[in-house]
């Protein structure tokens, strides 16, 4: 049979973006990214952003002594 090509053709040779979902090592953590690009440009991330703050925050927070980040507590029998 004939072959179709050029302007009559299925989308544009080249045309083919990055795949989707896309997959990134986060170094600093040491995870996996799965980010899922939609319409306009944005992206959705798993874990999500504000999930890998929070794992930045405990990877910074693991370093110093335990309860560094509490406020200091009173024993009993102590006024404020």
């Amino acid at each position: 049979g004939a072959r179709r090509g050029g302007a009559g053709g299925r989308g544009r040779a080249g045309a083919i973006g990055p795949p989707n979902p896309a997959l990134r090592l986060d170094p600093t953590l040491g995870l996996v990214v799965i980010q899922c690009r939609e319409g306009a440009g944005t992206a959705q991330t798993i874990p999500s952003e504000r999930q890998l703050d929070a794992y930045r925050y405990a990877a910074r927070t693991a370093h110093e002594a335990p309860g560094a980040a509490l406020p200091p507590v009173a024993k009993a029998g102590e006024v404020g």
